[in-house]
């Protein structure tokens, strides 16, 4: 029994794919070199502000990875850095519209999703 030959469908499958995996591979590579990049002070992380509503996606170096940067206090202490170790961190911010006692119309909640050491 002979292998039968290849169709040009399959053939255009099995390129597609391969395709694919190797820009996986490439793309996987790339955030890789970045992120070590970013860990050695080599380059700096993207500063991202991303509002979806509810949601809030916020990157940044600072130097206090565990302030939420939704938090007034947080901002002060970003704007005015004090010098040592800085951070890159992925902030998950949510938003509820609660009216608190003092009159703020937003409380911010949220979670840090990752922090690492930027530069040595």
């Amino acid at each position: 029994m002979s292998p039968q030959p290849v169709s040009r469908a399959e053939h255009w499958l099995i390129s597609s794919a391969l395709a694919a995996l190797f820009a996986l591979v490439l793309l996987a590579v790339g955030l890789l070199g970045a992120g070590l990049g970013v860990r050695y002070g080599v380059v700096q992380g993207p500063v991202v502000d991303l509002d979806l509503g509810p949601v809030r996606l916020v990157t940044g170096t600072n130097q206090v990875p565990n302030c939420n940067p939704a938090d007034p206090a947080c901002a002060a202490q970003r704007l005015h850095p004090t010098g040592g170790p800085r951070y890159y961190s992925l902030w998950v911010v949510t938003k509820a519209k609660v009216v608190a006692v003092s009159g703020a119309p937003e409380q911010f909640g949220g979670s840090r999703v990752f922090a690492i050491q930027a530069g040595p």
